[in-house]
């Protein structure tokens, strides 16, 4: 298996057709092709073997509570142009 790594951290979303989630994809290396490969390498992604047996995982009460203030429905009033 094998770990990409986004040049943008938070990226979500789908690059050379490989789902991202927080800038990491999994995929098993069969399953790469030699085009997406060269595509990742040129534009900055990290390509390297992961092995989930030895992943170190983060526990939950170690994770810090950084995030990014976004609006909720709740925080708009009605001035509020959704157009």
């Amino acid at each position: 298996m094998l770990k990409i790594e986004a040049p943008v951290k938070e990226y979500t979303g789908i690059s050379a057709g490989i789902g991202f989630a927080m800038g990491v994809a999994l995929v098993e290396e069969k399953d790469l092709r030699k085009t997406q490969k060269e595509y990742f390498k040129k534009k900055g992604y990290k390509i390297a073997k992961y092995n989930s047996k030895t992943a170190v995982t983060t526990k939950s009460s170690e994770k810090t509570d950084k995030v990014d203030k976004t609006n909720t429905l709740e925080d708009l009033d009605d001035s509020t142009d959704l157009r």
